[in-house]
């Protein structure tokens, strides 16, 4: 019986072998999946704000100071609250203060006011990455067609970011099956 089992394991270890070998010497390389027409992710165009590029003549400060908390706004921002969930927020958070007509930018996260995804990422890292993975927020197209990437404040309002609270409403009935016929 011991030579049996001596003789079945010696025959299964050298056929593996044999296989190991045979397939270190046939490598096959995969080849990479036909597409005949990649598919296109583009930003879904923004109009600009309005007067967004005349900024720099209302903020003239001589010394310019990072605001940490928020200021009660002023003229043209009286009709904006900055609400950006617990946090005390400032218009220099997100608008560089140096440069009114622009909003914070760094070589990590660019931003313009084309796409303002830069300046959420300065906070919000794993949300921006999900978003440009397709994981966060909204995309318009077929699997194979080009698609158009929503933009953050297509759905969050940059100077209120909660969204309204909204009333939950009761579950649907479950619908009622008739008796089967072996009850």
């Amino acid at each position: 019986m011991e030579t049996k089992v001596f003789q079945i394991t010696f025959i299964f270890i050298f056929c593996c072998a044999l296989m190991m070998v045979a397939c270190q010497k046939k490598k096959v390389e995969m080849q990479q999946p036909f597409i005949a027409f990649p598919a296109k992710i583009s930003l879904k165009p923004r109009p600009l704000p309005k007067d967004h590029d005349r900024c720099h003549l209302c903020h003239l400060k001589k010394y310019k100071v990072f605001v940490p908390k928020p200021k009660k706004t002023s003229r043209n921002h009286q009709k904006l609250s900055l609400k950006h969930g617990t946090l005390d927020v400032s218009c220099n958070h997100c608008h560089d203060m140096n440069n009114s007509n622009y909003l914070r930018s760094t070589t990590y996260a660019p931003a313009g006011f084309e796409n303002s995804s830069g300046v959420c990422k300065q906070c919000h890292v794993i949300k921006v990455r999900d978003w440009q993975k397709g994981l966060h927020g909204r995309r318009t197209g077929g699997w194979n067609r080009d698609k158009l990437q929503y933009q953050c404040v297509d759905c969050h309002n940059p100077h209120d970011v909660e969204f309204k609270k909204m009333q939950a409403i009761p579950h649907p009935n479950k619908p009622r099956h008739p008796k089967s016929i072996l009850d």
